[in-house]
């Protein structure tokens, strides 16, 4: 009995089909990462992530660690050497396109300031400034003046030209909507910008800061279908999820959420993935959070008290933990993937200079009066005299290893810090970064 030839050829084909799953399942079980680490759920990475996260290393490169630099912490703040990018923040923006003489000028040409520019020459990092605004009045009026425009394009130069700057970063929190004709007319700006920039300064980069869910947001500032296409980098700020005017309290940068706290990082970054290459997305990742005074210190139950939310950062977090005098508990919450803390202690401060308090609805801040005492996390009694609850979100190694995470399955282009200098003595989360990248 003869066998025939299809037998041997589907046998063959079998064959074939069989080694090319042996070696998907071989290069599978390559993509490994650090021991004895949580890592984000299966139905985000998938069962061989999560099966192969429990024998193996790291990738060696992750890409670019931007820093903001925010004037109120310039007087203190030593460059950390796992930084590759310090953007200097701010110089204000007004409505004709002039940059404004206040603190944040006034800081950017001190003696202080130039020090630290001489430090980020020795370390070979890349120098940036930020523009910026959050006056919506004012950017609606930058929109629609061509002449305010040219004349922020010729200040944006001088300061390029003057400090040899290896970046322009812009950027504008716009909290309103625009027609299609006024975001087409703030395309044609950035069109000039970076025009601009690869006629006179071709070395120098552009990026741009934007909401977590700018991408999903109908007729705001950017016209998200040529963005991609004209910026360096697009910043996303993750982050301001959650803010101190919040009813509830909850993480302020939810890398997961399945809640009704609302949007998320993960599927924010993959909104915006649809419009702009992911190598050119960096994640900003806060050393900061938000506490409240609450109804309890049961999260799942708890309400703010109107006017007690503040600025928690990781400095201040660390410092209630390490306090004897302290009664703050950590706890995890698994829905954000952030901790938080519960205290009920009085008088324990935290380590905020004025100007940290200053964090917007948008995200990055606005300047108080530069009268503003400095702040302080502070609780109260009740009629009874009894101690009120606070609950305090922040960021610590373990949530900023999922963001970490986040951003190498993404492969996006690196990681930024808002803020530098919101970490104060504590290297924990810079050791964190600098293993991974």
């Amino acid at each position: 009995m003869k066998i025939r030839p299809l037998f041997w050829s589907s046998c063959i084909l079998i064959g074939w089909v069989l080694i090319l799953v042996g070696i998907s399942w071989w290069q599978k079980e390559q993509i490994v990462y650090p021991l004895n680490r949580d890592f984000l759920r299966h139905q985000v990475l998938g069962d061989y992530t999560y099966q192969a996260s429990k024998t193996g290393t790291a990738s060696a490169n992750l890409g670019i660690v931007y820093g903001f630099l925010p004037y109120w912490s310039v007087d203190n703040y030593q460059i950390d050497n796992t930084v590759s990018h310090v953007s200097y923040f701010r110089l204000a923006i007004d409505a004709d396109g002039n940059l404004s003489d206040d603190g944040g000028a006034h800081i950017y040409e001190s003696d202080r300031m130039q020090q630290i520019f001489d430090q980020i020459e020795r370390q070979n990092i890349k120098l940036e400034v930020t523009f910026f605004t959050s006056h919506s009045d004012d950017i609606y009026n930058l929109v629609n003046c061509e002449k305010c425009q040219k004349r922020l394009l010729d200040n944006i130069a001088q300061v390029v030209e003057k400090d040899r700057l290896d970046g322009v970063n812009l950027d504008l929190e716009y909290l309103g909507t625009l027609t299609r004709g006024e975001q087409q007319k703030m395309t044609f700006f950035l069109y000039d910008l970076k025009n601009m920039l690869l006629e006179k300064f071709p070395r120098t980069k552009l990026s741009i800061d934007v909401y977590g869910g700018a991408a999903s947001m109908e007729n705001n500032l950017w016209d998200w279908s040529k963005i991609g296409q004209i910026v360096d980098r697009v910043i996303v700020m993750g982050y301001d999820y959650r803010t101190r005017r919040a009813d509830t309290p909850g993480s302020s940068s939810p890398t997961l959420s399945d809640n009704i706290w609302g949007g998320n990082i993960w599927d924010d970054i993959i909104s915006l993935e649809r419009f702009v290459e992911s190598d050119r997305i960096i994640l900003a990742v806060p050393f900061y959070g938000y506490a409240w005074e609450t109804t309890t210190c049961d999260l799942e139950t708890a309400k703010t008290y109107p006017d007690t939310g503040q600025t928690l950062t990781y400095r201040g977090a660390q410092n209630m933990l390490n306090n004897p005098l302290s009664d703050a508990v950590e706890y995890w919450d698994s829905s954000s993937l952030t901790p938080y803390l519960v205290f009920t202690d009085d008088g324990i401060r935290s380590e905020q200079t004025e100007n940290e308090q200053m964090q917007t609805v948008a995200g990055l801040p606005s300047p108080l009066p530069e009268s503003a005492d400095s702040d302080q996390i502070e609780t109260s009694t009740g009629d009874n005299g009894e101690k009120r609850c606070h609950i305090g979100f922040f960021e610590n190694q373990r949530s900023l290893e999922y963001k970490i995470d986040l951003i190498e399955n993404l492969h996006l282009g690196g990681i930024a810090i808002w803020a530098l200098g919101y970490e104060g003595e504590y290297q924990q989360l810079w050791e964190t970064i600098d293993s991974r990248f």
